[in-house]
């Protein structure tokens, strides 16, 4: 899996979208990216080794999917919801993919 670790492509890809469709969750998602980033850092600093660049730009980018309006892939931004009911919530996330201290 690759990963935006760059913060000002990070931010690039945010303005891209923005222009697409400006709407409220532009500044939403910055709001998150912060609020992710303080989170993170307090739990650096209690020890935890976290890559905090990743925190952030994930974070900055969880409603990207709204450069393309109010679409389907728009809503599940939107609401955060997870669109396969049938589907483990588990596997689809990868959650095998973080640390079990986080």
């Amino acid at each position: 899996m690759k990963y935006i670790l760059d913060r000002n492509y990070a931010r690039e890809l945010l303005e891209w979208a923005n222009r697409q469709n400006p709407g409220p969750w532009y500044n939403h998602s910055i709001n998150v990216a912060n609020a992710t980033e303080n989170i993170l850092l307090e739990l650096s600093e209690g020890g935890y080794d976290l890559n905090i660049d990743l925190g952030y730009n994930a974070a900055l980018l969880h409603d990207i999917g709204r450069y393309k309006g109010f679409t389907g892939n728009g809503i599940i931004c939107v609401t955060h919801s997870f669109p396969c009911k049938n589907e483990n919530i588990e596997n689809a996330a990868e959650w095998n993919l973080v640390s079990k201290y986080m």
